[in-house]
């Protein structure tokens, strides 16, 4: 039997769901990305990403991600492997015969944990993939919700002046979707990439910066009056403050509340952090990203406060995410509105190899979901992930 989940029925369907597993097995994978992507934060050729694979009674394989960064949320994948299997070894029997209901009854005591952001997200996401799964779920019916989104956005890593200007080119004749550029705080630098890109690209392509926390806040409210002079056409500024800082974005707001819309993502985490962003109104904004903030049901909470609190919003992903974590996103803005810009379904294809395949795809550069079986992902490669990945866990209950 298929059943159809709507953005009427989205979260009550998803809580509502029954699943049971006949194993959990966790593992840790080295991906390979085809080039080193940079910011101000970090640099990275490859992803560590935790799996966990649950089988199901009919054989089925379900599978969550979780994606730790020690700079985003303050957990390192050492941290979250820990309080994962221990979570697993202390409610190994309910995670395997009511798994949802269970999560539900640890969600808060979990997110309330160093390591529990990205525990919820690999358990949340693996429980809701096999309910998908198990009941057939047809995910079309929300593409409806997802054609009215802008077109999908794509980041620009660090790179020289010269790819700046091909990917420029390339983009203003067969992409022209909105662009953002991680940028390195340093403005003579900036500027020239900003001047290639601001050059080339139409009128209707927005440009916007990622600082990932380069500035501190006198260098950066320099740095933002030397952009207000020289690029007219930049109007969004993400992330601008260095982590020491990042209680000060208020202050940076208000000295150009008029010009610019700040963008939170890193010290945008847990729905505590709204509190200090707040008083941004619409001159704020936040990066909403399911592997950030722990999974689809808190991404949608975090989501609604911050739309109710004024603030805009952008919807992203992590880099080199895999298809569960895009398939996941892709949900979660299907239950967004007033979405600014659309960062989801490009960063698996950032990964050489990956243990699963895509459900989504983006047609004519809008995100929807493809007319084949699978839950958040499609089709999981469990023999390339025993090959390739550490078994750090299995259950032992039967």
């Amino acid at each position: 039997m298929v059943s159809v989940i709507s953005k009427e029925n989205f979260l009550a369907s998803l809580i509502g769901s029954s699943v049971a597993f006949s194993r959990l097995s966790l593992y840790r994978a080295s991906l390979l990305l085809w080039f080193r992507f940079s910011h101000a934060s970090a640099s990275r050729v490859r992803n560590d990403t935790l799996f966990l694979v649950g089988r199901t009674h009919s054989n089925s394989f379900a599978v969550g991600e979780a994606l730790p960064r020690s700079y985003l949320g303050g957990e390192s994948i050492e941290l979250v492997t820990r309080v994962l299997i221990e979570e697993l070894n202390e409610n190994q029997r309910a995670y395997l015969t009511v798994p949802l209901a269970t999560l539900q009854s640890r969600r808060e005591t979990l997110l309330d944990m160093r390591g529990g952001l990205g525990t919820v997200c690999a358990l949340e996401l693996c429980f809701i993939d096999g309910a998908l799964r198990e009941d057939g779920t047809d995910l079309t019916s929300i593409n409806e919700a997802l054609r009215t989104f802008p077109k999908t956005s794509i980041t620009l890593p660090f790179c020289s002046l010269w790819w700046v200007s091909r990917f420029a080119t390339w983009s203003k004749r067969w992409c022209p979707c909105d662009v953002k550029a991680k940028v390195t705080g340093d403005f003579e630098y900036d500027a020239a990439i900003l001047k290639r890109l601001t050059t080339v690209l139409r009128q209707d392509q927005d440009v916007r910066i990622d600082l990932n926390g380069a500035l501190r806040l006198d260098a950066a409210s320099s740095y933002l009056e030397r952009l207000a002079t020289s690029f007219p056409r930049l109007k969004w500024i993400e992330e601008p403050l260095h982590v020491e800082d990042r209680k000060l974005l208020p202050v940076l707001s208000s000295r150009f509340k008029e010009r610019f819309i700040l963008c939170a993502d890193e010290s945008a985490v847990r729905q505590k952090d709204l509190n200090l962003l707040k008083p941004l109104g619409s001159s704020g904004a936040v990066n909403v990203r399911v592997g950030k903030h722990g999974g689809i049901l808190e991404s949608v909470r975090f989501a609604g406060e911050a739309r109710a609190s004024g603030l805009q919003l952008q919807v992203g992903s992590l880099v080199g995410e895999t298809a569960v974590l895009t398939g996941a996103g892709a949900l979660v803005a299907s239950q967004i509105d007033d979405v600014r810009y659309l960062e989801v379904g490009h960063s698996p294809r950032l990964l050489k190899r990956s243990p699963v395949t895509s459900r989504v795809r983006n047609s004519g550069w809008r995100l929807e979901f493809q007319e084949k079986p699978g839950g958040l992902a499609g089709d999981v490669n469990l023999k390339w992930l025993k090959r390739h990945g550490e078994l750090l866990w299995e259950s032992s209950w039967k």
